[in-house]
């Protein structure tokens, strides 16, 4: 009798005890959770107020530039590329006007159009840049008697809309998949508007995961070399 009271009151006291952790472990949990949730509105408090000063001042600048009166070519380029970047900043891309502006400034020998050459080259990505780059005598020619100067490499021209190829979901929010043909490998290189690389992973399965997540809403390109010498190139959108 003396065995059964002791093994009840063991009992007891062990669900005592087993509640007391259950509810210390639930306070604690939700104290956690209200920290994180406080930070979570701090960030986007944060974030929304580092947007205003940013739409503020790029608004600031554009009027500027914009009062700004060019006087050779070069300085009409400037404030031509100037003007693109503000407004993709503003806008989180930018038109297919601006775009054929931008190639047209990329295109000029910056011994000529100066500066605003080589951001126009930096902004367009790397799927749009299909111009040569200044080997024609005009602009930068081979001094003689050395040898002529190589051209540069024109990879960029020999891109294939390879079947079986795609990037899903698209537009994607947090999480794309990049898809190729069963037995081909390779590399891949997220590139934004810009044309900086802000991803850049290998390819060794027929579908690859994309983490987004840490990127802002706009458009990418998702630029693929496989091992065999093909290329090929996908746009994204990524939206928040």
């Amino acid at each position: 009798m003396k065995k059964i009271f002791n093994f009840l009151l063991f009992t007891f006291l062990f669900s005592q005890s087993t509640s007391a952790q259950k509810a210390s472990d639930e306070n604690s949990k939700k104290h956690h959770l209200g920290g994180l949730m406080e930070l979570l509105q701090n960030a986007a408090s944060l974030q929304t107020s580092y947007k205003q000063g940013l739409q503020t001042a790029l608004v600031n600048v554009q009027q500027t530039n914009n009062s700004a009166m060019p006087v050779g070519d070069w300085e009409t380029y400037e404030k031509t590329s100037n003007d693109i970047l503000i407004s993709y900043l503003l806008n989180e891309g930018i038109t297919a006007g601006q775009k054929q502006q931008l190639e047209g400034i990329a295109a000029v020998c910056p011994k000529y159009g100066g500066t605003a050459v080589y951001r126009a080259r930096g902004i367009l990505p790397e799927c749009a840049q299909l111009f040569d780059r200044d080997n024609y005598a005009s602009c930068y020619p081979a001094p003689t008697p050395l040898e002529p100067v190589q051209p540069r490499s024109t990879e960029n021209k020999v891109l294939q809309s390879i079947e079986g190829v795609q990037v899903q979901p698209n537009p994607a929010n947090d999480m794309a998949t990049l898809s190729i043909p069963e037995g081909k490998q390779g590399s891949m290189r997220l590139v934004d508007a810009f044309g900086r690389v802000v991803i850049e992973q290998k390819i060794t399965s027929p579908q690859t995961d994309i983490s987004l997540s840490l990127l802002p809403a706009g458009i990418y390109y998702v630029n693929i070399s496989f091992t065999d010498g093909q290329r090929n190139c996908l746009k994204l959108v990524v939206s928040r």
